[in-house]
C-alpha cells in the first residue's frame, strides 16, 4: 500500500552525520555517504548498517561526489589541494582508501571547472562527468581514466547532476535553470 505524502515513516538514522555532502547509490545496492569536512567515505547497506569507512588520502581536497566502479574501487571527484585555484581530478581509490590511478587533465581543454557530478555506466566502462563551470558533460574510460571527448556542449548550461539510464541508454542532466535534459545517446 502506497502512504499519502506526509505519512512516510523514518525507519533508521544513520550513525552521527557531520555534513554529509553527497550521497550515491552504487549498482550493488550500497548507500555512499561523502563526509567532505572529515574527508571520509562511508558504505552503508540499505537497511543503514555501516559496511565499510574509508578515511580518504589527504591529497583529496574539496570532494564533490563518488560512484562505486566495484566492491573494491571507487571514482572521486576532487581537488589537489586547498586552493581554490587547484585543478579538478578524478581518482579511483581501492577499498583500503590508496590511490590507483588518477586523471589529471593534459590540456586546457580537458580542464574540467567546478564539475559536480559524476555517472557511470558499467557496461561500456564510461564515466560521465558534468563539468558545470565549462557548461558541457565530459565523458571518461572508467577503466583508465583516460578522457575521450566532450559528449555534450550545445544546449547545455551549468550541468549540475547526471544519471545515466544504462538499459534505455539515456542521460539525463539536470540543469542549473530548473530544467533537465534527456539525451538519447547512440
Amino acid at each position: 500500500m502506497m502512504m499519502a505524502t506526509g505519512e512516510h515513516q523514518l525507519t533508521k538514522w544513520l550513525t552521527p552525520v557531520t555534513k554529509p555532502y553527497t550521497l550515491s547509490l552504487s549498482n550493488e545496492g550500497h548507500l555512499l555517504v561523502l563526509r567532505e569536512s572529515q574527508n571520509i567515505l562511508e558504505v552503508y547497506s540499505l537497511n543503514a548498517t555501516l559496511i565499510h569507512r574509508l578515511r580518504l588520502s589527504q591529497e583529496v581536497k574539496d570532494a564533490r561526489h563518488v560512484v562505486q566502479t566495484s566492491i573494491e574501487t571507487f571514482l572521486l571527484l576532487h581537488r589537489l589541494n586547498d586552493s581554490s585555484s587547484a585543478p579538478f581530478v578524478i581518482s579511483e581509490l581501492a577499498n583500503d582508501g590508496h590511490l590507483v590511478q588518477r586523471f589529471v587533465s593534459r590540456s586546457q581543454s580537458e580542464e574540467l571547472s567546478n564539475p559536480t557530478y559524476l555517472s557511470l555506466d558499467e557496461d561500456n566502462n564510461l564515466l560521465f562527468v558534468a563539468d558545470y563551470g565549462n557548461n558541457r558533460v565530459v565523458l571518461f574510460d572508467s577503466n583508465v581514466l583516460t578522457w575521450k571527448q566532450v559528449l555534450l556542449a550545445n544546449g547545455i548550461h551549468y550541468p549540475m547532476r547526471l544519471l545515466y539510464d544504462t538499459n534505455k541508454k539515456h542521460l539525463f542532466v539536470a540543469q542549473h535553470h530548473a530544467r533537465v535534459a534527456v539525451y538519447k545517446l547512440n
